[in-house]
């Protein structure tokens, strides 16, 4: 489905019982995606699997939903354990 055409489908009491396309225009620009990330002070980038997964050196560390999929990390060693 197109982006955009859910707006003109269902009406939405709070708006009067309009369609959101009625109430609040489109923007002007485009949505581009995020742009890359970078890290300052960091050793490393990591990548997040898109199971939400960090695997350094073979272990696999979950990482809390709002991070990931496929994000990218900046990771710093703290001490020679970590």
């Amino acid at each position: 489905m197109p982006s955009g055409t859910r707006n003109h489908e269902h009406p939405h009491e709070a708006l009067a019982v309009r369609h959101p396309a009625e109430v609040y225009p489109s923007s002007p620009r485009p949505y581009r995606g995020l742009v890359k990330l970078t890290y300052l002070l960091h050793d490393r980038n990591a990548l997040v699997t898109a199971r939400g997964w960090f695997c350094p050196h073979q272990k696999k560390i979950d990482i809390p939903p709002p991070h990931w999929p496929r994000l990218q990390l900046g990771i710093k060693k703290i001490d020679d354990r970590i």
